[in-house]
C-alpha cells in the first residue's frame, strides 16, 4: 500500500494506546509492533513519512502506560506522533455513566465549535 501511494498520503497507525489493559478496557486490538515498524520503513523507503494516532487518557490509561505507547510509536520510527485528548462522544461506551463512575472519569464541558 505504501508503495502506491509513494508520498501523496502519509500512511497511519490509529493505535490510541499500545498498554493491554487500556486495549481491553476500551475493547480494540491493534497491529503488531512488528507491522508498525514496517510500515514505517516503507514510508521512509518511498521518501514519504508515517503517522501515528493517540488518544490522552483513554480508561484505565496512566502517566506510565502513556509514555510507553509514545516509546513504542518513537521505537517503530513513526515520523509524526499526533496525541488527541479523549472525548466522550454520545452513543459511546466510554460516555455511560457506568463506564465513568467504574473509571472515575470526572468530566466537564468545553466549547469545540462557536457555530
Amino acid at each position: 500500500l505504501v508503495e502506491i501511494l509513494g508520498t501523496v498520503m502519509a500512511p497511519k497507525a490509529a493505535v490510541q494506546s499500545t498498554d493491554n489493559t487500556v486495549l481491553e478496557l476500551i475493547q480494540r486490538n491493534n497491529v503488531s509492533q512488528d507491522a508498525l515498524i514496517a510500515l514505517a520503513k516503507a514510508a521512509e523507503k518511498e521518501g514519504g513519512q508515517s503517522d501515528s494516532e493517540i488518544i490522552l487518557c483513554l480508561e484505565g490509561d496512566t502517566q506510565q502506560a502513556h509514555f510507553k505507547t509514545v516509546h513504542d510509536m518513537l521505537d517503530a520510527g513513526m515520523t509524526y506522533i499526533r496525541m488527541y485528548q479523549f472525548m466522550l462522544l454520545p452513543g459511546t461506551q466510554s460516555a455511560k455513566t457506568e463506564t465513568r463512575v467504574k473509571h472515575g472519569l470526572d468530566s466537564r464541558f468545553r466549547v469545540t465549535r462557536l457555530f
